[in-house]
């Protein structure tokens, strides 16, 4: 047996091996809690994930499911999209992940579970990197479906931001924008958890600064946004988003 045959075969135990503990671990709930609240109906959705690195893959582990990046096309939950970056100033990368998890139960806020279907959740998550696992530092939920996220300096602090975006359904548009400032993760931008946003575009003007038109819901049709003349523009003064009066 040759040297580089025994190597792919010590790599691929090793590689069985750590998923094999993965696995274990995640039984015995040695894993990541993530609770987010839900300001639309009082109460919150649990998830127990457990995200991790074997050599060059990312993986997510949900509900004892396996879902490595990238997600398949074919499957539905899984990892979507990722980037690696230094959001907090600390010289190390985190990783960026937008993610479609699996449906899971609401849970009250006095710890009861709800008895409605279990619904999908989309989120992007922003992960510290330690050792083999992928600590969540903060959870950003963006509707139900189609998580996704652009990394923009928009505050030209000379450190990117995190633009998450997503929609519920049947058509509400979530856009959120996280930064790091003053020792934390702090909103920019929080919108879509009302459930009366349609659409909402985000760019960054000729001028540098960034951009955000809402399409708010018509009046004859809750599902609908008012004519493109009549979104509603927020621009980036420098220190927050502010309304354009027309």
């Amino acid at each position: 047996m040759s040297k580089r045959t025994q190597v792919i075969i010590i790599s691929i135990v090793g590689s069985i091996f750590l998923l094999f503990f993965y696995f274990y671990s995640y039984r015995q709930q040695i894993v990541e809690e993530v609770v987010w609240a839900d300001g639309r109906v009082a109460k919150g959705c649990y998830h127990k994930l457990f995200l991790g690195v074997l050599g060059d893959k990312v993986f997510l582990i949900q509900n004892y499911h396996l879902y490595l990046f990238p997600a398949d096309k074919k499957g539905y939950g899984g990892i979507l999209k990722m980037a690696k970056v230094d959001i907090n100033k600390d010289g190390k990368d985190e990783y960026v992940l937008a993610v479609q998890l699996e449906g899971v139960k609401w849970v009250y806020p006095d710890g009861k579970f709800s008895d409605a279907p279990e619904m999908p959740e989309a989120v992007v998550l922003i992960c510290e990197h330690r050792g083999n696992q992928l600590k969540i530092e903060i959870p950003i939920l963006v509707g139900g479906i189609d998580p996704d996220f652009q990394l923009v300096d928009l505050n030209k602090d000379g450190t990117k931001d995190v633009v998450a975006s997503g929609k519920d359904l049947p058509i509400w548009s979530y856009l959120k924008i996280v930064s790091w400032q003053r020792n934390k993760y702090r909103y920019l931008w929080n919108s879509g958890e009302n459930c009366s946003v349609v659409e909402q575009n985000f760019k960054i003007n000729k001028d540098g600064n960034a951009q955000i038109k809402i399409g708010l819901p018509s009046s004859s049709d809750s599902s609908t946004p008012v004519k493109v003349d009549l979104w509603e523009t927020w621009i980036w003064d420098g220190q927050k988003f502010a309304k354009k009066m027309e």
